[in-house]
Protein backbone atom coordinates (compact mmCIF):
# COMPACT_ATOMS: atom_id res chain seq x y z
CA UNK A 1 0.00 0.00 0.00
CA UNK A 2 2.83 2.34 0.80
CA UNK A 3 4.19 1.92 -2.57
CA UNK A 4 0.83 2.64 -4.10
CA UNK A 5 0.52 6.06 -2.15
CA UNK A 6 4.25 6.83 -3.17
CA UNK A 7 4.09 6.10 -6.98
CA UNK A 8 0.71 8.82 -6.59
CA UNK A 9 1.72 10.98 -3.73
CA UNK A 10 4.95 12.05 -5.41
CA UNK A 11 3.65 13.77 -8.92
CA UNK A 12 0.62 15.28 -6.41
CA UNK A 13 2.38 16.71 -4.27
CA UNK A 14 5.47 18.19 -6.83
CA UNK A 15 2.16 20.00 -8.61
CA UNK A 16 1.10 22.31 -6.21
CA UNK A 17 -0.46 20.58 -3.79
CA UNK A 18 1.04 20.81 -0.38
CA UNK A 19 -1.74 18.95 1.93
CA UNK A 20 -3.35 15.84 2.02
CA UNK A 21 -5.81 16.80 -1.01
CA UNK A 22 -2.78 16.05 -3.31
CA UNK A 23 -2.87 12.50 -2.22
CA UNK A 24 -6.54 11.91 -1.91
CA UNK A 25 -6.81 13.47 -5.85
CA UNK A 26 -4.10 10.89 -6.86
CA UNK A 27 -5.99 8.05 -5.39
CA UNK A 28 -8.88 9.18 -6.54
CA UNK A 29 -8.10 9.43 -10.31
CA UNK A 30 -5.79 6.39 -10.04
CA UNK A 31 -9.50 4.52 -9.20
CA UNK A 32 -11.87 6.72 -11.14
CA UNK A 33 -11.77 3.98 -14.06
CA UNK A 34 -13.16 1.21 -11.43
CA UNK A 35 -15.31 3.28 -10.37
CA UNK A 36 -17.19 4.68 -13.53
CA UNK A 37 -16.51 1.11 -14.97
CA UNK A 38 -18.29 -1.02 -12.30
CA UNK A 39 -21.91 0.41 -13.03
CA UNK A 40 -21.82 0.97 -16.55
CA UNK A 41 -21.09 -3.00 -16.54
CA UNK A 42 -23.49 -4.67 -14.03
CA UNK A 43 -26.14 -1.82 -16.59
CA UNK A 44 -25.15 -3.77 -19.70
CA UNK A 45 -25.25 -6.96 -18.36
CA UNK A 46 -28.40 -6.60 -16.64
CA UNK A 47 -30.60 -4.76 -19.21
CA UNK A 48 -32.31 -6.72 -22.14
CA UNK A 49 -31.19 -6.61 -25.40
CA UNK A 50 -33.23 -3.95 -28.03
CA UNK A 51 -34.92 -6.06 -30.82
CA UNK A 52 -34.10 -4.08 -33.97
CA UNK A 53 -35.20 -6.03 -36.65
CA UNK A 54 -37.05 -4.30 -39.61
CA UNK A 55 -40.93 -4.83 -39.81
CA UNK A 56 -42.27 -7.69 -42.47
CA UNK A 57 -42.28 -6.18 -46.07
CA UNK A 58 -46.01 -6.61 -46.96
CA UNK A 59 -46.02 -8.83 -50.13
CA UNK A 60 -48.40 -7.47 -52.37
CA UNK A 61 -48.69 -8.73 -56.07
CA UNK A 62 -46.99 -5.75 -57.70
CA UNK A 63 -44.15 -6.28 -55.13
CA UNK A 64 -43.97 -9.91 -56.68
CA UNK A 65 -44.16 -8.71 -60.26
CA UNK A 66 -41.80 -6.66 -59.73
CA UNK A 67 -39.07 -9.25 -58.11
CA UNK A 68 -40.05 -11.61 -60.87
CA UNK A 69 -39.23 -8.92 -63.71
CA UNK A 70 -36.07 -8.47 -62.63
CA UNK A 71 -35.42 -12.14 -62.38
CA UNK A 72 -36.07 -12.55 -65.65
CA UNK A 73 -33.56 -9.46 -66.48
CA UNK A 74 -30.55 -10.67 -64.51
CA UNK A 75 -31.35 -14.51 -65.37
CA UNK A 76 -28.50 -14.42 -68.22
CA UNK A 77 -25.49 -11.77 -66.39
CA UNK A 78 -26.26 -13.48 -62.81
CA UNK A 79 -28.22 -16.20 -62.62
CA UNK A 80 -27.38 -16.90 -58.56
CA UNK A 81 -28.96 -13.38 -58.03
CA UNK A 82 -32.28 -14.01 -60.43
CA UNK A 83 -32.86 -17.37 -59.01
CA UNK A 84 -32.85 -15.53 -55.45
CA UNK A 85 -34.96 -13.24 -56.82
CA UNK A 86 -37.46 -15.86 -57.77
CA UNK A 87 -36.98 -17.55 -53.82
CA UNK A 88 -38.46 -13.96 -52.58
CA UNK A 89 -40.84 -13.52 -54.66
CA UNK A 90 -42.29 -17.14 -54.26
CA UNK A 91 -42.34 -16.43 -50.26
CA UNK A 92 -44.75 -13.93 -50.81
Amino acid sequence: MSMFLSAFATPALSSGFKSGNGIVAAILAAIRPSLIGRPRTSSVTTLPEKNVSAPPVKRTPSNIMMLNRMASELDTQQPNLAAELRLLAAKG
